[in-house]
C-alpha cells in the first residue's frame, strides 16, 4: 500500500495521474492514524491546480476507484525563482578587545538584500579565525533574523562566544539559512574585524537557576556557581556576590543588591558555589534578577563588560 496523488488543472483535466509513491513504513490497523512525509512533484506549468491525495494498492486499484472520497486541496504553482542571498552588515561597534571565554553582545545593523523575506530559519552568526587564517570556530552562536522582510534594516544584538585562549583573531560575521546555506558560501561579502582576545583582570561565568520565586519583602537564598575566568584572585571582603533587579521588560528597580560573602579566596580558574541572599521587591509581579560580582570600591564586573547571570524572578 502506498500514498500517491493526482494533479487536476483549473479546466478539470488531469495533468498528472500517477504521482510519486510514498511507501507506508508499517501496517496501519483499522481505526488508527499514521503521519508521514509525502514525496511530491509539482506540475511543470504555472497555474492553479487541485491536488488530490490517493492511496493505491499496486496492481489492484486506487482507493478513489473504489468510491473512497479522498482529500484534495487547491495549490497555486508559481515559476521557480532562484534565491539570491544578500545582506549588508554594520559591525562598527565590535570591540577591538574581548575577554576569553565570555559571551558578549554586539549591536549590529543588518539590511535584508536577498530576494526573499527572512523567516525563522535565517540567523546571524560568525566564524573565528586565528592569525594564520585557520578556522578556530565555524558554527558561531545564532542571533535570530526572523521576520526581516526584503529591503528592511534590522537592529540586533549579536551574541558572540569569545575563544578560550588569548591571541589575535579575525571575527567574520555571516548569515545562515539553517539547513540550506551560509550566505558567504553563496557569494555574499561578509565583514571581518580583527580582535585581540585577552585574559581580563576581572571576569566571571555564572551558573544560575532559570527561575527564582519568593514572597514580597522576604529574603531568599539562590544557589549560584561563579567561576573566576579573569587573572585576579578574589579575596573575601574585597569581592562579593550581589545582584540587580529589573522590572520585567522595564527599568532598573534595585542596583545595590544585598552582598553575599565569598566562602574563601577564589583563584583564576576556580569556581565557588554559594547561596546568594536576595531581598524580594515590595510589590508582587515578574522581574529580571541579574547576578553580578563587585570589587568593593573599585568596580562591578558588569561595568567591565562581563555578562551577568540572569534569572526570571516571580514575587508573590
Amino acid at each position: 500500500m502506498t500514498l500517491s496523488y493526482h494533479w487536476i488543472n483549473s479546466a478539470g483535466k488531469t495533468v498528472i495521474w500517477d504521482g510519486l509513491r510514498t511507501k507506508l513504513p508499517q501496517d496501519v490497523p483499522a481505526g488508527t492514524l499514521m503521519q508521514l512525509q509525502a514525496d511530491l512533484a509539482f506540475p511543470s506549468a504555472i497555474g492553479t491546480y487541485t491536488l488530490r491525495w490517493d492511496l493505491v494498492q499496486e496492481g489492484i486499484s486506487w482507493f478513489s476507484g473504489k468510491g473512497v472520497r479522498m482529500p484534495e486541496q487547491t495549490v497555486s504553482v508559481q515559476a521557480y525563482v532562484a534565491p539570491f542571498y544578500g545582506g549588508s552588515l554594520g559591525v562598527d561597534q565590535t570591540p577591538a578587545t574581548m575577554g576569553t571565554k565570555l559571551v558578549i553582545s554586539v549591536p549590529v545593523k543588518i539590511e535584508n538584500m536577498s530576494n526573499f523575506d527572512w523567516g525563522a530559519n535565517v540567523n546571524l552568526s560568525y566564524h573565528w579565525y586565528d592569525a594564520a587564517d585557520n578556522v578556530v570556530a565555524w558554527d558561531g552562536l545564532r542571533t535570530s533574523l526572523a521576520g526581516t522582510p526584503k529591503t528592511v534594516i534590522a537592529a540586533v544584538n549579536a551574541q558572540i562566544a569569545v575563544p578560550s585562549m588569548p591571541g589575535t583573531y579575525k571575527l567574520r560575521y555571516d548569515i545562515v539559512q539553517e539547513g540550506v546555506a551560509w550566505f558567504s558560501g553563496q557569494g555574499m561579502q561578509t565583514p571581518v574585524k580583527q580582535v585581540t582576545v585577552i585574559d581580563p583582570p576581572l571576569s566571571a561565568l555564572y551558573a544560575v537557576p532559570a527561575n527564582v520565586s519568593g514572597s514580597v519583602n522576604s529574603m531568599v537564598t539562590v544557589p549560584v556557581t561563579i567561576t573566576n575566568v579573569g587573572t585576579t584572585t578574589w579575596q573575601p571582603g574585597a569581592f562579593n556576590a550581589a545582584y540587580h533587579i529589573y522590572v520585567a521588560n522595564g527599568p532598573l528597580l534595585v542596583w545595590d543588591g544585598v552582598r553575599t560573602a565569598l566562602p574563601a579566596a577564589v583563584a583564576p580558574g576556580q569556581a565557588a558555589t554559594l547561596n546568594v541572599i536576595v531581598k524580594m521587591p515590595a510589590g508582587p509581579g515578574m522581574y529580571l534578577l541579574r547576578f553580578d560580582v563587585v570589587q568593593e570600591g573599585v568596580a562591578w564586573f558588569s561595568g567591565q563588560g562581563v555578562p551577568m547571570g540572569s534569572a526570571t524572578l516571580q514575587v508573590q
